[in-house]
């Protein structure tokens, strides 16, 4: 069951809120980029890669969708939102 509370409008906060993770998530790859990159690249892809499943893994918990033809709401799985464009 979905949390009707957690499919309601989204708000200022919310907006601010998916903001400044995106944007923690661009800081933390650029500052690694610079630091990781030229001696140890395969430390600065580990980090992108724990970023990007964190952050595939925070969108799944934290998102639903709303179907435009029956107006049902749903969620995805992890799995489902990772792979989403391919499946």
């Amino acid at each position: 069951m979905m949390n009707a509370k957690k499919c309601g409008e989204t708000t200022k906060r919310d907006w601010y809120r998916t903001s400044l993770i995106l944007l923690l998530f661009i800081a933390i790859t650029a500052l690694s980029s610079v630091f990781l990159l030229p001696d140890c690249w395969y430390l600065w892809l580990l980090v992108i890669i724990i970023g990007i499943l964190l952050l595939v893994i925070w969108h799944a918990k934290n998102f639903a969708y709303r179907c435009p033809t029956c107006g049902e709401l749903f969620e995805v799985s992890t799995l489902e939102s990772f792979l989403g464009p391919i499946a």
